[in-house]
């Protein structure tokens, strides 16, 4: 039997795509060490998240609409403490995700579905990397700030990807299109019915 490294099949969740010329709307990720385990993420990696999400609001909320998505019901009492005047889209059923994910140009966090989620939809994402799942967003042609990298070359890719959008957005729809083709056609090369 051969193996095929694919990207996560989390890239054909969405049959909608959304057409993106420029960012209005971002979405940041949130996550906090207080969720239960499992479902929460190290001290580190919450302090850079604030760190870097703090930065992104005091000098980008003027010039595009941020909102914050958070995936776990643990995290949504630490969000009003953390960011008590920002806007949280939370859903407990992970098939609302798509239509939440689907308003925003681009995604930035650290969960990997919620990239993935995105990317099925053409949004670009920017993994902020923690742990070795983030490799699972090469898939998803995200790029990856990893925890602890320097603020400001972090959000220098973030302006890049900013720059970047449209560009970014076709090259993830044709991956998903030439990717879709390769699972389609491995699956006919291998089901017998």
């Amino acid at each position: 039997m051969k193996v095929h490294h694919l990207p996560c099949p989390a890239l054909f969740s969405s049959t909608k795509e959304k057409s993106i010329n420029e960012v209005k709307k971002i979405a940041l990720i949130y996550g906090t060490y207080e969720a239960v385990r499992d479902n929460n993420v190290s001290k580190e990696t919450y302090d850079y998240l604030m760190k870097i999400y703090k930065h992104i609001l005091e000098n980008y909320k003027d010039k595009y609409e941020i909102e914050f998505v958070a995936h776990y019901i643990d995290e949504l009492s630490a969000f009003k403490k953390d960011f008590p005047n920002e806007e949280l889209r939370y859903s407990y059923d992970s098939k609302d995700y798509l239509d939440i994910y689907g308003k925003y140009d681009l995604v930035i966090g650290h969960r990997v579905h919620g990239i993935g989620m995105s990317a099925s939809l053409g949004v670009p994402g920017i993994m902020i990397a923690h742990d070795m799942r983030s490799e699972t967003v090469d898939g998803f042609l995200a790029s990856k700030i990893s925890v602890g990298e320097d603020i400001e070359k972090s959000i220098k890719l973030f302006e890049d990807k900013i720059v970047n959008i449209k560009e970014s957005h076709m090259k993830l729809l044709e991956h998903k299109k030439k990717f879709k083709k390769v699972f389609l056609d491995l699956l006919q090369e291998n089901i017998t019915i």
